[in-house]
């Protein structure tokens, strides 16, 4: 069975378009927790940064970006997972009520980017870092999810 559909959308365009897509879900997905840290050649050649080194509950911080891989990433700041360092071990800190908007933001290879998120305003004392996830590659072509952690920081009351 053929379908000729002519609405303007060339195949080529509307395979982009449901490939970023599916790059975006994969973005969004959050990292798992008591992982070990990785660097930028385990990553992907993924780095992840904050602003600064310590907060308080509630602020906002920025979450920095540099792809020095080889392939365009997708990833959404807002998704972020928060781990809290407990004894010599990572655990993920609990999110219900955090809510984010389904966008992938691109990355292309040697490119630099920070995005906005913000600490639970009821985050108790302690060191933390953030977990980002992201989507490599596209197609044929894809390299799976990846994940980079932010520098330990802390959060002072």
């Amino acid at each position: 069975m053929e379908v000729a559909v002519d609405n303007g959308i060339s195949h080529t365009s509307l395979k982009r378009l449901l490939t970023g897509i599916l790059v975006a879900v994969g973005a969004c997905a959050p990292a798992p927790a008591n992982s070990p840290p990785q660097d930028a050649a385990r990553n992907g050649g993924l780095e992840v940064s904050t602003d600064r080194a310590s907060y308080r509950a509630g602020e906002p911080l920025a979450l920095t970006v540099h792809n020095r891989g080889a392939d365009t990433v997708a990833f959404n700041p807002c998704t972020r997972t928060l781990e809290a360092e407990r004894g010599n071990a990572w655990t993920a800190v609990p999110e219900p009520a955090r809510i984010c908007t389904m966008e992938a933001w691109l990355l292309a290879p040697g490119e630099t980017r920070a995005g906005p998120t913000e600490l639970p305003a009821d985050l108790v004392a302690g060191r933390y870092r953030a977990v980002l996830g992201f989507s490599a590659g596209s197609g044929e072509h894809a390299a799976g999810k990846l994940e980079a952690r932010t520098a330990p920081f802390t959060v002072e009351q």
